[in-house]
């Protein structure tokens, strides 16, 4: 059985250039369309990695990454943003992002974050 990975958006044409992206890889993808439906099915399923955007309504990327460190959810979790900033970049590190991935992402790009990311150590710095 493959990685699995937990793709976040508010964009379904996002979520599914992310399944495109990953097609090849050997993993199950699941989707949410906002920080809730991603907590309800992290309270289901252990992930390996989880894929968030940074602009979504009610709660953004930063808040549930910051919220699944609290829960202590051992996942990788990558960022995906169309607004980039050094600042936006700094803040997810310091609260255990993986990495951050600039949209629009080529296919490319994002298969080989996520190879990194799930050849990675679950948990930075530990």
């Amino acid at each position: 059985m493959g990685n699995r990975i937990l793709v976040v958006d508010d964009e379904a044409v996002v979520l599914e250039s992310v399944r495109k992206a990953l097609k090849g890889m050997d993993c199950l993808i699941d989707t949410a369309a906002d920080a809730a439906e991603a907590q309800t099915l992290l309270r289901r399923t252990e992930y390996d990695l989880i894929i968030t955007d940074l602009m979504m309504p009610h709660m953004d990327g930063l808040q549930l990454l910051e919220r699944l460190r609290e829960l202590q959810v051992p996942a990788r979790i990558i960022l995906l943003t169309g607004y980039p900033t050094l600042e936006t970049a700094a803040q997810a590190k310091r609260r255990g992002a993986f990495d951050l991935v600039t949209k629009p992402f080529t296919s490319q790009e994002l298969a080989s974050v996520v190879a990194e990311a799930l050849e990675a150590d679950p948990r930075p710095g530990e």
